[in-house]
């Protein structure tokens, strides 16, 4: 077969969002905001060279909260 990249991710969210009784995502926004979430934190580490304390609240998505925008995690002494 021939691999067309992101295109055929992209037809197969287009079809779960207009057909949400019958086709499901794997990748749901929770699972999204979970890999934003360490990603963003490894940035905020490699930058300030110390380890990050992670914080519940980053996961929830009500939560204004996001690594980048919370130096205070970042833990000293380390």
């Amino acid at each position: 077969t021939v691999n067309r990249g992101y295109f055929t991710e992209i037809e197969a969210f287009a079809f779960a969002i207009r057909n949400p009784d019958s086709y499901k995502v794997r990748c749901t926004g929770q699972v999204a905001l979970a890999d934003a979430v360490m990603a963003l934190s490894a940035n905020v580490s490699m930058r300030s060279k110390r380890p990050i304390e992670f914080k519940d609240s980053w996961y929830d998505p009500a939560s204004e909260d996001a690594p980048e925008t919370a130096p205070a995690s970042v833990v000293k002494n380390a």
